[in-house]
């Protein structure tokens, strides 16, 4: 929230040339729509071909030094419902590809053989030629970060076993659609649309 709110402040105040306006009023009002993930309505089932074999991958070493970090992320994944611990059986498990930045460290489900075995939807993503004409007579533009945006379309309940993956503290599954899916930006671009 914190993050939110200085940006808030830092944008409206260049957009506004260092006064303050009325607008900023409406934005602050509404607040709540920068915190924490949100839902987007109705629930995404990953569904896999029927002649397909489940397959466990074998767990790849996670570098010591990025441990503390990892269980911090997972922790807080955790804690925001977009992960859970699996304790049972399951007859997928994925890997993870952590990707760390100065700031923070990213983590990807590597759902390689599972990407294989799912269906696609083939939904249209559209091109920056078919974008750019609806733009044509906008005055005033806006930038919209959606680096966590897979994680407001949740997953159907029979489906997340799929997602499941190892990590040095256990194994987790995810409850909102990954990245590293095949099919996730189709499905995100269509509730998008």
């Amino acid at each position: 929230m914190v993050k939110a709110q200085w940006l808030l402040d830092e944008h409206l105040t260049k957009l506004t040339g260092g006064k303050r306006s009325g607008d900023d009023a409406i934005l602050k009002k509404y607040k709540e729509v920068f915190e924490g993930t949100g839902c987007i309505k109705g629930d995404y089932h990953l569904e896999t071909k029927s002649n397909v074999q489940p397959i466990k991958q074998a767990p790849r070493r996670i570098p010591i030094s990025l441990k503390p970090e990892l269980k911090q992320k997972l922790d807080e994944l955790y804690r925001n419902k977009i992960i859970a611990k699996v304790t049972y059986p399951t007859d997928w498990i994925s890997n993870l590809v952590l990707v760390k930045t100065p700031n923070k460290l990213r983590i990807c489900l590597d759902p390689q053989n599972l990407n294989s075995a799912l269906k696609r939807s083939e939904y249209p993503i559209p091109t920056i030629e078919e974008i750019m004409p609806s733009l044509k007579n906008a005055k005033l533009f806006s930038v919209v970060d959606t680096k966590d945006g897979f994680w407001n379309v949740k997953l159907s309940d029979d489906c997340t076993d799929l997602t499941t993956f190892w990590t040095p503290f256990g194994r987790y599954k995810f409850l909102r659609l990954p990245f590293g899916i095949c099919t996730a930006f189709e499905k995100y671009q269509r509730r998008l649309h």
